[in-house]
């Protein structure tokens, strides 16, 4: 069956029946028919759009698109080439920064009186270091029925092709525009055991790295712009490698910063017994361990049984 409201491009191949490279289209068209033939749930679709090609949209979010009674996005002249794209025709009204908090109360009032509003935002998944956030807790506060439709988001993006460790990640989005702030910003971020993620604008991003590299240390990193689009481009190296570069290069175009973790230096008894010495002649034991081991970022119990061999005695 082939979906009237999603007839255009590549899909609209599909959905005639040719085949499409290895793309099974009878398969396509059944399961645009499954998703469209679904009754929408009055409430808010966090629908992610694609940050670059236009191709990564998902077959649920172009479902659920083009059958909401409206959809908010933040530039209607960006979200009208993706819809436009795929044949939808939805009621598209803007919802942004600057209009924000008049219009977050009539999309309230639309989903309480039953209707079913999509959010989209110029690039990825709303919500994210977008006013999106605040729309949604406040449907949440309301009672009101909250969904994501999950697909691109710049900052998975990046660190999936970062070549940077993936277990453990910390996504710090934009940091402070204004210096002293950033800087602070920055040095609490110093010690955190985790890939650091950054979103930063190009008149920014010389600055930016300079604070990185003073206080994070000469760090492997990387520069990842222009995600899924033609000029797709990663800088890797060391951050004052690419504080370099940035401040000799061009910048154009928003940049997601990928920042390894910390390396993790081992600490010798030695140097513990020393600062346990020390602090033991103010402290009891088990403040002294709690203090030397926040210090050395080691477990009190480590610091705490060294601390017994030198002062064996209770609090």
């Amino acid at each position: 069956m082939e979906s009237t409201a999603l007839k255009s491009g590549k899909l609209e191949d599909i959905c005639t029946g040719v085949s499409v490279g290895n793309v099974c289209a009878s398969s396509v068209c059944r399961e645009i028919s499954a998703i469209s033939s679904q009754n929408l749930t009055p409430g808010l679709y966090v629908v992610a759009t694609p940050i670059g090609h236009l191709g990564d949209i998902t077959i649920r979010a172009l479902c659920v698109l083009a059958n909401v009674d409206k959809v908010y996005c933040e530039n209607r002249r960006i979200s009208e080439k993706l819809l436009v794209r795929y044949g939808i025709l939805s009621n598209l009204k803007t919802y942004h920064e600057h209009n924000a908090a008049r219009v977050r109360r009539e999309i309230l009032e639309e989903i309480l009186s039953g209707s079913r509003i999509a959010l989209i935002s110029d690039a990825g998944t709303p919500a994210i270091s977008d006013p999106g956030f605040k729309l949604v807790v406040a449907v949440i506060e309301a009672g009101g029925y909250v969904t994501s439709i999950p697909g691109p988001a710049a900052v998975t993006s990046a660190l999936a092709i970062s070549g940077i460790s993936t277990d453990r990640f910390l996504f710090a989005g934009f940091l402070n525009s204004k210096s002293s702030a950033r800087r602070k910003e920055v040095q609490l971020l110093a010690n955190v055991p985790a890939t650091l993620l950054f979103y930063e604008a190009p008149h920014r991003l010389s600055s930016m790295l300079a604070d990185l590299s003073e206080f994070l240390g000469d760090r492997r990193a990387v520069l990842a712009r222009e995600l899924t689009k033609k000029y797709e481009e990663c800088k890797r190296g060391r951050l004052t490698e690419l504080l370099e570069w940035a401040n000799k290069a061009q910048i154009r175009g928003e940049f997601t910063i990928v920042v390894a973790p910390p390396t993790i230096k081992e600490i010798d008894d030695d140097a513990i017994v020393k600062r346990l010495r020390y602090v033991l002649t103010t402290a009891s034991p088990s403040k002294a361990a709690k203090q030397v081991a926040e210090e050395f970022g080691v477990s009190k119990k480590r610091t705490y049984s060294i601390c017994l061999e030198l002062k064996p005695h209770k609090d």
